[in-house]
């Protein structure tokens, strides 16, 4: 993200919603990823924990799960919900990773990727960070049409910031090496699912 993303949401930070759905219903959204008991994970643009007590659930006590995001006030407002998971919040760039190559397992991308300035740098970073086989996903809870109008109506940065269609990023991920494994969406849901070549499908 840019620097004026990072003030953006620093500038949010405590009035931001840990999180908009139940529980139950995260859950739902990770069906189908096939996170494994001692999965690493890193969270991409996790703010403040949303994703953090889903993940946990499935990669079990013997996982870790890294909870990344470019806005240090959003990973310090989310410090209970971390805490509680036994997550990790690393504030860096993310088309820029301070992590080892070839380290995890899978990488979860809930609401942010539109956020990002620099996409095709984050594909060729993740690629880089997830070992051989390991599974991308990248989630939103509305289609692209949906979230692009609803960006549209917001004061500051975000409202340039647009997502292209579930089929439109599935072809972008191939293009920079990742293996398309499925795209879908309509009303309240887009997924995109990828896979670093190499090792058994995700």
């Amino acid at each position: 993200m840019s620097h004026q993303h990072r003030l953006y949401f620093n500038a949010l930070a405590q009035e931001w919603p840990s999180r908009r759905e139940p529980e139950t219903e995260l859950e739902a959204r990770l069906e189908g990823f096939d996170i494994g008991e001692g999965d690493w994970i890193l969270d991409l643009g996790a703010g403040k924990g949303r994703l953090a007590a889903a993940l946990r659930s499935r990669c079990g006590t013997g996982g870790r799960i890294v909870a990344l995001d470019c806005a240090e006030r959003m990973l310090a407002a989310g410090a209970d919900e971390y805490t509680a998971a036994g997550v990790e919040p690393l504030c860096c760039d993310a088309s820029l990773l301070a992590l080892r190559a070839e380290s995890f397992d899978k990488a979860v991308c809930l609401g942010t990727w539109p956020h990002f300035r620099h996409p095709q740098r984050v594909m060729q970073e993740l690629l880089r960070i997830l070992r051989p086989g390991g599974g991308l996903l990248i989630l939103h809870t509305c289609s692209s049409r949906e979230l692009n109008r609803y960006h549209a109506l917001l004061p500051g940065v975000v409202a340039a910031d647009r997502l292209v269609s579930a089929r439109t990023l599935a072809r972008e991920l191939a293009g920079c090496g990742f293996v398309s494994l499925l795209h879908e969406e309509g009303p309240r849901q887009y997924r995109v699912q990828a896979q670093k070549p190499g090792g058994e499908p995700s």
